[in-house]
């Protein structure tokens, strides 16, 4: 596996850790050690800390699908403890300091409390949110037939989701409402020269 291999890995791999501790750096600098004093290289530990991270969520992914969200939970719990564990060896042996250490556990525990309470509360259903896309040029319909008013209106309906079109649709509506005047000025001309 190439430098930039490894290094996308690891930066996969800090991301994951990002999320389940204070100091990610340092509990993820803790854990490639460790398996580099058990005789593999930096490239194999990270390989191997990242293969382990994916492999856990998609085992929790699995047992959600199968309806063991519980365990699924209990699972990341009990990873959890034993990442409390490893910071505590950590802090024991001096290779990180005591502000890091709290700082790490205190994250630690409150992901397992909330955990906790998901165990208790049961699962919520999604709620249902409405499509709201880009409006449809259906509404220049709305100014070509209403002038202005009809640009003013379409503007209000259009704004918070598309500025740029409620902007031409205005626009659009004061440029037919000048054409509608052209033309009734027109027609008004004709009517008046065939009298006359």
């Amino acid at each position: 596996m190439s430098s930039v291999d490894v290094n996308e890995t690891y930066e996969k791999l800090r991301q994951i850790y990002e999320t389940r501790y204070t100091n990610p750096k340092e509990v993820l600098y803790y854990r490639i050690n460790e398996l580099v004093r058990k005789g593999r290289t930096r490239e194999e530990a990270i390989l191997a800390l990242y293969e382990e991270e994916k492999k856990k969520e998609e085992e929790a992914k699995e047992a959600i699908k199968k309806g063991e969200r519980e365990e699924a939970i209990k699972q990341q719990i009990y990873d959890y403890e034993r990442s409390v564990e490893r910071l505590t060896i950590l802090f024991s042996k001096g290779e990180i300091g005591e502000e890091s250490y709290k700082k790490a556990t205190e994250t630690i525990e409150k992901n397992i409390d909330k955990l906790r309470k998901e165990i208790t509360t049961p699962p919520s259903r999604p709620s249902y949110t409405p499509y709201v896309g880009k409006p449809t040029i259906w509404w220049y319909l709305v100014p070509f037939f209403f002038g202005l008013l009809g640009g003013v209106l379409a503007y209000i309906a259009v704004k918070d989701e598309d500025k740029e079109m409620a902007e031409s649709l205005l626009g659009f509506g004061i440029i037919m409402t000048v054409i509608n005047i052209f033309i009734s000025l027109a027609i008004y001309w004709y009517i008046i020269s065939m009298l006359f």
